[in-house]
């Protein structure tokens, strides 16, 4: 048996990071003293670089290769800010799944063994994708702060300034900028991907339920057992029903985000490819790299974990199948056929548009590629 604490801890994940940076609070998890103040530094930290480099673009007149370099990172800067804002608009919704999961306590709690290791898993994995963002990030951070330090060559973002020198005061905005959200931004993704593995670890229990619904003992007579058969049906479509809930109302969190995550990784891929077959230097190669690998990564594992949900609701009809439901009574059938027939469908979470699956990452990688041709064209002529 879990805690109701650990039980929604992959909704939460990462909660006390951003609870110290003020874009978090719950009932178990007040405001800080210096809570508004912090989500005041976070937000004036965050919102005005897209800003800044998009005015240093139409200040300079920049010429083609100058623009696709800013306009790369103009879509990476502005998808933080859009993540900060959504983490601040979207902090009630985030409660709301918490208050689900807690107020159906004894319906998503793990029965055994078994489907505790669910739980854990995905916790697991939650904890595993925060460190491979951190890696890379922190990669990416440690080649821009140290490189002008190692081998004089800075490559601070072109970015507007009220400042003579620019150079200087870009190089100490943009390295602060990075060394403090790179620590918060894995959580920020995560308030996004944890409901999901939540909910793709029930699926998980509510397979296991089914599998085990016509266990028998043989301490008991044939009508006791079939009463009790009934009841774990029973149970099993009460936890069907709740998870359609917080599935929905995860439907209804992500989908504009997953949208402006898919539109701003094409054009960012599109961008960062161009960049490095234009670049010069090792330095800028190396760094160009990492920012392609951090969009195609983190797209990467919004589509695995949106597809690990649509292949776990849909094995909830073969479990029903799997099971031994031909020795149960024909009441006990209809039921079987009641929960087969509401389950035939998986649950998939849309963006808007778009699955969030491995065809549509697939699909990504083409319109990037197909973007690519045309800006690559252009640049030619």
């Amino acid at each position: 048996m879990l805690t109701k604490e650990e039980l929604t801890h992959a909704i939460s994940f990462g909660k006390k990071m951003l609870w110290i940076f003020g874009l978090f609070n719950c009932k178990h998890l007040e405001k800080h003293f210096a809570y508004d103040y912090a989500r005041i530094f976070i937000v004036a930290l965050g919102i005005p670089c897209p800003i800044l480099i998009l005015m240093n673009v139409i200040l300079s007149e920049s010429g083609f290769a100058e623009f696709l370099e800013q306009g790369m990172f103009i879509l990476g800067s502005s998808w933080i800010a859009i993540e900060i804002i959504a983490q601040i608009v979207m902090l009630n919704r985030i409660t709301e799944l918490e208050d689900l999961v807690e107020s159906n306590y004894h319906c998503f709690n793990p029965q055994n063994q078994v489907q505790l290791e669910f739980i854990r898993a995905k916790n697991t994995k939650l904890v595993d994708i925060s460190k491979v963002i951190w890696c890379c990030l922190y990669s990416f951070t440690i080649i821009f702060v140290v490189s002008p330090l190692v081998i004089d060559q800075s490559l601070t973002i072109p970015m507007w300034m009220p400042f003579e020198d620019q150079e200087f005061p870009a190089y100490v905005y943009e390295s602060v900028y990075l060394l403090i959200l790179g620590v918060i931004y894995p959580h920020l993704h995560n308030t996004f991907l944890g409901p999901i593995l939540v909910a793709t670890a029930q699926f998980q229990i509510l397979k296991d339920n089914l599998l085990h619904a016509t266990d028998r003992s043989e301490a008991e007579d044939a009508f006791t057992q079939e009463i009790r058969i009934q009841n774990r049906l029973k149970n099993c479509i009460r936890h069907h029903n709740e998870l359609l809930r917080f599935t929905s109302k995860i439907q209804a969190m992500v989908a504009p985000i997953f949208l402006v995550n898919i539109s701003f990784t094409i054009l960012g891929i599109c961008c960062s490819v161009l960049q490095i077959i234009m670049a010069t230097g090792n330095t800028d190669l190396i760094m160009l790299v990492s920012y392609l690998g951090i969009f195609i990564f983190q797209m990467y594992l919004t589509c695995w974990v949106g597809n690990d949900l649509i292949t776990e609701s849909s094995n909830i009809t073969e479990a029903c199948y799997m099971s031994e439901w031909y020795t149960c009574s024909m009441s006990t059938k209809k039921m079987f056929i009641v929960i087969m027939t509401n389950t035939q469908n998986p649950i998939a979470l849309q963006s808007v548009i778009f699955p969030v699956s491995y065809v549509t990452f697939v699909m990504i990688l083409r319109s990037s590629y197909s973007y690519y041709t045309v800006f690559s064209q252009a640049y030619e002529n």
